[in-house]
């Protein structure tokens, strides 16, 4: 039996080797412009606000990671974006930039899912994250503004990475950045202590440096359990030969 498990071990980890990573591992563009990232003050005294992008169109490219079945998933697909973020930290300005305005969004995630499912599966990636940061910087007498939100990349105190394709470890280093255009109306902080509504253009990033495994495809799993049945079954005979 010990050599049975052994042999099952074997197989199955020839399968989900680890890769090595470090850049860019995908980037995203929505398609189209209408402004989807939405930020909703709830204008109470005591200040909360929502930041989404509820079900938009978007274009998803992985880099490079993916053979066999998956393969299809490297280069550019049609997806939708999701995204649900909360806050009731005050905005701040940037000391010596009046003009720059920086608002937390206390938790989050972000969520793209393929149009098209690769064997059955669709969500190609899945952020969740604490302490983002949205760093704006407004155009003075522009009715419109250029934004810049970097999300967890220096100070963010907990992000983490899950697909139906890949796995992330823990320990791995994440960060992802969203380029926000088209700001309207141009950022100003509301009475209650953060940012007042805006829609906004915006498209991004995801970085990740670690090791990554590819999860097996359907197919993989059945001819590993094709192949240690084989091995167990020619284990067996052995044992029984050596018994006779």
């Amino acid at each position: 039996m010990k050599h049975n498990l052994l042999l099952a071990l074997a197989v199955t980890s020839a399968a989900v080797s680890a890769s090595a990573f470090d850049g860019t591992i995908a980037q995203f563009n929505q398609t189209g412009f209408n402004k989807p990232f939405v930020f909703n003050n709830d204008e109470s005294v005591t200040g909360a606000a929502t930041f989404n992008a509820t079900g938009t169109p978007v274009s998803f490219t992985f880099d490079n990671l993916f053979t066999g079945a998956y393969a299809v998933l490297n280069g550019t697909r049609d997806a939708t974006m999701v995204m649900q973020a909360t806050t009731s930290t005050k905005a701040t300005t940037v000391a010596g930039h009046p003009d720059w305005l920086n608002q937390i969004l206390d938790s989050g995630s972000l969520t793209f899912t393929s149009n098209t499912p690769v064997e059955g599966k669709s969500m190609l990636l899945k952020i969740a994250f604490e302490h983002a940061q949205i760093e704006t910087h407004r155009k003075v007498g522009n009715i419109q503004a250029e934004s810049y939100a970097r999300f967890c990349y220096d100070d963010c105190t907990s992000i983490t990475y899950t697909s139906d394709f890949i796995h992330f470890p823990a320990a791995g280093s994440e960060s992802w950045d969203v380029a926000f255009t088209a700001m309207t109306p141009v950022p100003h902080i509301q009475a209650n202590g953060l940012l007042a509504d805006f829609a906004a253009d915006g498209a991004g990033s995801v970085a990740y440096s670690d090791t990554f495994q590819v999860i097996p495809e359907p197919s993989t799993y059945a001819v590993l359990v094709g192949a240690a049945a084989l091995g167990i079954a020619a284990l067996r005979r052995r044992f029984s030969a050596q018994g006779a």
